[in-house]
């Protein structure tokens, strides 16, 4: 992350604004979802069909058109990513419902899910090589990797 741009940020600068940012996504995004969609579901309809029908507007709202553009592959992995959101999603609402409205148990949860899978960080070997620039360049490969750009 960021070397491709020509600038490389120390990792005591990416933990807090992963942290931050990460904190601020989770916090709006139940917010929205659990605190007023299902909140305001479940003031008008049952509990069954609100919990269903904000859990599917979540998965809805995590589609991402450009994983379509690398085919059959990039389509089962958005399938699975929206249904993973959406079940993920149907076992938050059910709690939030339980508790009495708190946002407290879905919003750990979705903070926890995004700080902590590491390889979405863009921390990765292709990006990061653990061999050094000398090492790499014996070898006949570029200091950015395998793949140059």
């Amino acid at each position: 992350m960021g070397r491709e741009h020509g600038f490389i940020l120390p990792f005591y600068i990416h933990l807090p604004v992963y942290f931050l940012s990460y904190m601020f996504i989770s916090i709006s995004e139940e917010g929205v979802f659990r605190g007023c969609i299902l909140g305001g579901l479940l003031n008008r309809h049952g509990v069954t069909f609100s919990i269903i029908f904000s859990s599917l507007l979540f998965g809805l709202y995590h589609y991402s058109y450009p994983s379509l553009f690398y085919g059959l592959s990039g389509a089962i992995m958005m399938a699975t990513y929206m249904f993973q959101s959406f079940t993920a999603r149907l076992f938050l609402a059910y709690f939030y419902h339980k508790t009495g409205g708190s946002l407290v148990g879905p919003v750990s949860y979705h903070f926890s899910q995004m700080f902590f899978n590491i390889p979405s960080c863009g921390w990765s070997q292709r990006q990061y090589p653990l061999e050094s620039s000398r090492s790499s360049q014996s070898s006949g490969v570029s200091s950015k990797g395998p793949h140059t750009y």
